[in-house]
């Protein structure tokens, strides 16, 4: 690796040939420069933007595909209700019940 290592000191900027918007070391490797770094973030940012996008999309089509089911009265939420009422309130009878939306 270029720059890193027992090297005497100044030769690590010395070793650098800067071509375009790259530094190169004498050896040929590449380093990325800030305007590599600002595109490396972009197309990450994008990409991940699409990927949930498309997750939302198929969603979307899933919740389309298979839609809620209608709610129904359960049963042993009535047993349940009707059980504690009868012990807070003796005598009372639960007659029907609502649900408020």
């Amino acid at each position: 690796m270029c720059g890193w290592g027992p090297q005497a000191p100044g030769l690590w900027f010395q070793s650098r040939l800067h071509r375009g918007s790259h530094w190169q070391c004498i050896h040929g490797e590449r380093f990325m420069g800030s305007s590599d770094l600002l595109m490396v973030c972009v197309s990450a940012f994008s990409a991940v933007f699409v990927l949930l996008a498309l997750l939302a999309i198929a969603m979307r089509g899933l919740i389309a595909v298979f839609p809620e089911k209608a709610a129904t009265t359960d049963q042993a939420v009535l047993a349940a209700l009707t059980s504690v009422a009868s012990v807070v309130f003796p005598g009372f009878k639960i007659t029907r019940v609502e649900e408020e939306r």
